[in-house]
């Protein structure tokens, strides 16, 4: 009996001496062969607007861990005169903003300035809310350099309010050196709302002023409101990662955006 213990307890420890000894094989550095076997899944099972990294996580505890020793960061720039950064090299950026041009009206108040003065404006969706006087006092200030005792309460006014979206992605790229080029792998947009005024008024001096003014960065102004399609935006981690995993099986990006 103390023999057939004896037995089991050297083939425990065999089992478990193999075990670690191919954990540290395939944590250790794996080639890419060894990574698409250790990570076995259904890929056919897979649809293009899941995350590969989610089916991986679910099927292998161990996978975060080969990903990470086998993930090369790199943001440089590829230039007539670049250093090839290697195969599967991984680098994050942004792309240009862009907008549709589309101006949205969200509210219009017109009467004798005295009598609008303290009605909202709003928009909305970004939770903004403005008096109409204090718009007119704030254009009047920027475009004419007029106080608000400068403006005739007595007069016609007018306030209108509308607002537009700019758009960017955060991206995530994998280089081909045979290609010589960086492909986007994971593409995680970003909309930012800017408001927009059109305002009328009588000055003091007997004369009607207008100006319509855009409250952009290029005239000092942030977003009001600000959304990321994906909480991916914020976790690099988690794009690299599902860049790396798209490269090795040759998948398409994953796209989490509004407009494209």
């Amino acid at each position: 009996m103390k023999r057939t213990y004896r037995c089991i307890g050297v083939l425990m420890l065999i089992l478990y001496i193999v075990g670690i000894f191919k954990a540290q094989t395939i944590l250790g550095n794996p080639t890419k062969n060894e990574i698409l076997n250790y990570a076995t899944f259904d890929m056919s099972k897979i649809r293009e607007n899941d995350t590969v990294t989610k089916a991986v996580y679910e099927k292998n505890p161990y996978f975060n861990s080969i990903l990470n020793s086998n993930i090369l960061k790199n943001n440089s720039t590829v230039t007539p005169n670049y250093t090839d950064p290697g195969e599967g090299s991984i680098s994050i950026t942004y792309t240009p903003r862009w907008s549709s041009g589309i101006l949205y009206k969200d509210g219009e108040k017109d009467g004798i300035f005295s009598t609008i003065a303290e009605e909202l404006l709003s928009i909305a969706e970004a939770n903004y809310y403005v008096k109409v006087a204090s718009l007119i006092y704030e254009v009047a200030s920027i475009a004419f350099n007029l106080m608000p005792q400068d403006i005739a309460v007595t007069g016609y006014g007018k306030a209108a309010l509308y607002h537009s979206y700019s758009y960017y992605s955060k991206i995530a790229q994998v280089y081909y050196s045979n290609r010589k080029e960086w492909v986007t792998k994971v593409d995680v947009e970003r909309k930012e709302t800017y408001r927009h005024a059109l305002v009328s008024f009588k000055d003091k001096h007997g004369f009607t002023r207008t100006k319509s003014y855009d409250f952009i960065p290029a005239n000092g102004y942030g977003p009001i409101a600000s959304k990321v399609y994906s909480s991916y935006y914020w976790q690099d981690s988690i794009m690299y990662q599902e860049a790396y995993l798209r490269y090795l099986w040759s998948k398409p990006a994953l796209v989490l955006a509004w407009t494209h």
